[in-house]
């Protein structure tokens, strides 16, 4: 006999698995959840980088994932690594941040 065996995640179905176990075994069938994928350092620069051409917040972006991009570029990680892909001096760097510093503030009221 099949059994669908759902995997509930904060009261809702994230996934199920198709299994041909007996009722008692389900416990062992592991959830089928989604993945978080983590960005490489490169794919990370890029975003940094299109976030200081194009500004604040990016329209594709998730709010969690504009605000990673902001936090990285505050703390200037990479900083060299996105000269070199912008072609601008860290001066210019630091005038855009502080472009983009007021639009967030603008944006979401925060400093």
């Amino acid at each position: 006999m099949w059994h669908v065996v759902l995997a509930l995640v904060s009261g809702g179905v994230v996934g199920y698995v198709v299994a041909r176990l007996p009722i008692k075994r389900w416990r062992r069938v592991a959830p089928v959840l989604p993945r978080k994928r983590r960005l490489t350092l490169e794919q990370m620069d890029a975003i940094k980088a299109r976030m200081l051409r194009e500004g604040y917040p990016l329209s594709d972006g998730t709010a969690q994932g504009n605000e990673t991009i902001w936090r990285s570029l505050t703390r200037r990680v990479r900083r060299p690594q996105l000269q070199a892909l912008l072609g601008w001096t860290d001066a210019q760097i630091d005038a855009r941040v502080r472009e983009l510093r007021k639009q967030r503030r603008d944006l979401t009221g925060r400093r």
